[in-house]
């Protein structure tokens, strides 16, 4: 395949890194239109595989690109998690959370890596602080080397209080690998002229001026700027319906309760479902880890999107709601049934509730009340699967994800305190799209 000048650099400079160094890693960031895609498949197929003694090792931070990667490529595609056999658990008696290795749950177990592995990351800006140490660990140990592919410019990813936001794997990067000439060059593709200008906004210049702008094409697609996105919303599902297109459309806002909001209005005036409980074929997504009944094993990872398959209304834990079998979106049915209340925001406030209280008694020294309360707390929050409909999505969990139609709510995303971030996230909504974008309200600066 012909490569531009600039990806010419990055083929000279990245095989220089593979062969002739022993830095651990590399990462070639672009934003979109930049031809990431085709760059990593020839440094694959040319380089990795044709003119080195690595083995390459592709994972995704996402389930929906390891399927786009794994298309793309030709080759085998994991999560992350998957590869490293990641598991994240949580301290019942202190509430802290973190991610277990094979080897804190078994000291015998061997390294999921090895010498001679290139570990190939891809969406790597959604991986946070502790998923990249706990990478770069093992790499270190076992020789393996990492080759991190993302876009640095969408949202950082979700971290503590006591860790920086930033976008970690960016950091990390030893051997920088940039694209710098546009390779989707269609000045009247709207869409991709708005996201070359909020990459540019991302790095300090002036927020875009929004207007409606459609394609001179005449097929109706590009920018649209509304008064009202939730009535443009109506209508778009109302077409996907007819059309049996509708999980390709995403109203992309900030806060969770927005999307809540906005998915209880979607449900009720577009499908005529006034019951909050799921119907079967309806999409959803995990808003945290669901294990299994054992606790020993992932039945739905976070932000994995699953489909309904069968649903049986009950009450539990004194929440209505249902007990739920789903599938992934290829159709293969999951282990187990989970209940999955119907109110994801009222679990969310007892559970919220609780940890207070927990961190209360802590604070006033009343460390068993504190461990008896965190034990309620996992009992209930292990008992209830948090998962939602997709219909409206924060931009954190829509990452990784294409769309032919994102519904952007910047009057919801303005809401975010840090200006840096607000902007990342328009960013991000913005370039889910390949079709559509239809936008309400504008950021502030």
């Amino acid at each position: 395949m012909g490569l531009y000048k600039d990806q010419e650099q990055v083929a000279v400079k990245f095989e220089d890194w593979l062969n002739n160094s022993d830095v651990q890693t590399a990462g070639l960031w672009a934003s979109a239109g930049f031809g990431k895609s085709h760059m990593a498949k020839y440094l694959i197929d040319e380089i990795i595989v044709k003119n080195s003694n690595y083995t390459p090792i592709l994972a995704s931070m996402t389930h929906s690109a390891v399927a786009v990667l794994a298309d793309f490529t030709g080759r085998a595609v994991s999560t992350l998690h998957s590869l490293m056999g990641w598991i994240p658990i949580v301290d019942k008696e202190t509430g802290e959370e973190r991610l277990s290795t094979p080897r804190m749950r078994d000291k015998n177990a061997e390294a999921k890596l090895m010498k001679g592995m290139l570990v190939i990351v891809d969406e790597a800006g959604l991986m946070g602080h502790d998923e990249l140490s706990l990478l770069l660990e093992e790499c270190e140990e076992t020789g393996a080397r990492v080759l991190f592919i993302g876009d640095n410019k969408q949202c950082f990813p979700v971290v503590r209080d006591h860790q920086k936001l930033c976008v970690p794997a960016f950091e990390a990067t030893e051997c920088m690998l940039s694209l710098t000439i546009p390779k989707r060059v269609d000045e009247g593709d709207m869409i991709y002229k708005l996201s070359l200008a909020m990459s540019a906004a991302v790095d300090g210049a002036r927020q875009p001026n929004l207007s409606t702008k459609l394609n001179e094409d005449g097929s109706g697609k590009g920018v649209r700027h509304v008064d009202d996105v939730e009535e443009y919303a109506y209508k778009a599902f109302a077409a996907g319906q007819r059309d049996g297109n509708m999980r390709n459309i995403k109203v992309l806002a900030f806060t969770n309760k927005r999307c809540l909001s906005l998915n209880r209005k979607i449900r009720k005036k577009v499908m005529g479902l006034s019951d909050p409980t799921p119907i079967v074929g309806e999409e959803m997504v995990a808003n945290t880890t669901i294990q299994t009944a054992t606790g020993d094993d992932v039945l739905i990872r976070n932000n994995q999107k699953v489909l309904v398959k069968e649903v049986e209304k009950t009450d539990s834990y004194g929440l209505a709601g249902a007990f739920i079998l789903f599938t992934d979106l290829e159709g293969n049915e999951l282990e187990e049934t989970v209940f999955v209340p119907e109110s994801p925001g009222k679990l969310q406030d007892r559970l919220k509730k609780m940890a207070n209280e927990a961190k209360n008694f802590k604070s006033e020294g009343k460390d068993e009340e504190s461990r008896e309360k965190w034990r309620a707390f996992f009992s209930l929050k292990e008992g209830c699967a948090d998962i939602r409909f997709t219909y409206a999505m924060t931009v954190n969990k829509a990452q990784g994800t294409t769309l032919k139609h994102a519904l952007v709510d910047l009057y919801d995303i303005n809401s975010c305190r840090d200006r840096e971030q607000k902007t990342r996230l328009a960013y991000t909504a913005i370039t889910r799209a390949t079709d559509y974008v239809t936008i309400e309200g504008e950021l502030d600066g």
